[in-house]
């Protein structure tokens, strides 16, 4: 029985291609994060190593419980 190579694909961005990444630096040096169906503030705490707390503090949540997706929020580093 003899192997029978097979083509490697290897990927690459096609020109002027962009990627959005879910969250971004903004001048100040914090993060922003837009939030997506099924996050919570604990997971996105998480994700940025902070607490929910200093989130809900820099962007003044009056309802924590309350995230809808592509609201965005400032994560304070």
């Amino acid at each position: 029985m003899t192997a029978t190579p097979r083509a490697t694909l290897v990927p690459t961005r096609a020109a002027g291609a962009t990627v959005t990444p879910a969250s971004l630096a903004n001048s100040s040096g914090q993060a922003t994060h837009t939030v997506a169906s099924g996050d919570s503030l604990w997971q996105i705490a998480t994700r940025y190593n902070t607490t929910v707390d200093a989130i809900v503090r820099a962007n003044r949540l009056g309802d924590p419980n309350v995230l809808a997706p592509g609201d965005r929020l400032v994560i304070p580093r």
